[in-house]
C-alpha cells in the first residue's frame, strides 16, 4: 500500500514527465480554462508560461468506454 501511494503523490507523477496546470495557484482543470488566459505549466525540473489558444470540450478520455 506505501509503494502504490508513494507512486501517485503528485510530486512522484511529475517525475514520471508529466505536468501540471495552475491558474492562479491553483490546479486547472482543462474544461475550465479560456482562450487568452496566462496559465502555468509545472513538470518536475521546470515551469513554463503558456496563453491558451483554444479550448475543445469533450476531451480524449471516453469514461463510457474507457480508452483514450
Amino acid at each position: 500500500a506505501a509503494a502504490v501511494a508513494h507512486s501517485l503523490n503528485p510530486y512522484q507523477v511529475l517525475a514520471r514527465g508529466y505536468a501540471m496546470v495552475e491558474t492562479d495557484g491553483s490546479v486547472a482543470q482543462v474544461e475550465k480554462l479560456e482562450p487568452g488566459q496566462t496559465v502555468e505549466l509545472i513538470g518536475h525540473k521546470a515551469r513554463a508560461w503558456c496563453r491558451v489558444e483554444e479550448v475543445k470540450k469533450g476531451g480524449v478520455y471516453d469514461e463510457a468506454t474507457q480508452i483514450l
